[in-house]
């Protein structure tokens, strides 16, 4: 990691270091360090303007687990029972139980850091009016009413890490208003196109553990969230509507579902939904979608420990007068998150526009035959 344009100027006083400005190429910060208690204390601000984070970032912090590994297998006998239930959950051999969040240092300071930013990239996201306060102290970090803009929305989080207890554990909640769909769309899939729209989400999350590989597996939670104005990419349902609807020759027909039912975009006037996380367990996801025309229901299950999601979603509606038949298209996904293996199911659209047309299925296995 390359430091530029780095501007430091300081003075000290006695137990006390007075950081007056440190920049470091869009980084500025200010702040007292002091000694003068039992514990260090720290009261700084950190102001980020048109900064790009990178891994960089967080490669040395590795290295240094990874020195730190290899040391302690190199002799075991140099751990002292303090840093086994620092660094351990298990048996000094279980390497891969060793913490990447370095507890003991971060119980050593009371204190708050105010951080603000503007124009903060990392891997492609930008964060805008960053705002939030960590305050810190006995084993304790907290943050109330932090804030920032992304994907055109305003975000607002508290989070809370206790690390008093053998056990380290977090809570966060957070709420999200008014967010474009197409950049949870990128964040998720890395797919702006995946579905579109304007979300309100509201969550909560708490987690324990020693590892960052822990937290994430041991995941407790719930969001909720609603949309309007929704586009859904992968199938048109107003072409299949108006497939069903169409007085076209059967074949025709035909070739226009074939297309629609696998290209295209769905529009939906709203939808809502709610997500499940359960520790260990991959989370449950509900959404409901609804139209003028047409309604639909997703139910899913995604593993964050394999990144794999299976779904299943019905898209109902009902043909004009004076039939009114209620028609569904079925769609099944199962796979690695972006890059599912999906099986689309309109047998009762199909049907319907065969006895419409006055035709059998063996009319339209032969129109079938004729197009592959």
């Amino acid at each position: 990691m390359d430091l530029k344009n780095v501007n430091l100027s300081l003075s000290m006083q006695r137990n006390s270091i007075n950081i007056n400005t440190l920049s470091i190429a869009g980084l500025a910060s200010s702040g007292r360090f002091s000694i003068s208690g039992a514990v260090p204390s720290v009261d700084a601000t950190v102001e980020l303007k048109d900064v790009v984070l990178t891994d960089d970032l967080i490669i040395p912090i590795a290295i240094l687990k990874q020195n730190l590994i290899q040391d302690m297998k190199d002799h075991p006998e140099s751990v002292s029972q303090s840093e086994k239930d620092t660094l351990f959950t298990a048996d000094l051999l279980d390497i891969s139980k060793i913490s990447d969040i370095n507890l003991f240092s971060l119980g050593q300071f009371n204190g708050r850091v105010n951080v603000k930013g503007s124009n903060v990239k990392y891997s492609g996201y930008q964060l805008d009016n960053l705002d939030f306060v960590i305050n810190f102290g006995e084993n304790v970090f907290f943050i109330k009413d932090g804030k920032f803009s992304a994907f055109d929305g305003d975000c607002s989080f508290n989070a809370n890490l206790d690390m008093s207890a053998a056990m380290p554990s977090i809570t966060t909640s957070f709420s999200i208003n008014n967010i474009r769909g197409s950049g949870l769309a990128k964040f998720i899939y890395n797919n702006p196109q995946k579905f579109d729209g304007f979300f309100n989400v509201n969550g909560t999350f708490s987690s324990h553990g020693l590892t960052s590989q822990e937290l994430l597996s041991m995941i407790d939670g719930d969001v909720m969230f609603a949309g309007r104005k929704v586009v859904w990419d992968g199938f048109n349902i107003g072409q299949i509507i108006n497939f069903a609807d169409s007085n076209a020759e059967l074949e025709d027909k035909i070739k226009s579902l074939q297309y629609y039912k696998k290209y295209g975009k769905s529009e939906f006037d709203s939808c809502k939904g709610a997500i499940k996380f359960v520790t260990l367990s991959p989370a449950d996801i509900n959404i409901d979608f609804s139209s003028s025309r047409a309604n639909g229901q997703l139910s899913a299950k995604y593993s964050a420990q394999h990144n794999t999601v299976n779904s299943i979603a019905k898209i109902s509606f009902y043909s004009l007068l004076p039939a009114q038949q209620m028609l569904k298209l079925g769609i099944t996904s199962k796979g690695v998150l972006g890059q599912e293996d999906t099986d689309i199911d309109d047998s009762t659209i199909l049907k319907y526009a065969i006895s419409k047309a006055g035709k059998t299925d063996a009319d339209v296995d032969q129109i079938l035959r004729n197009r592959s």
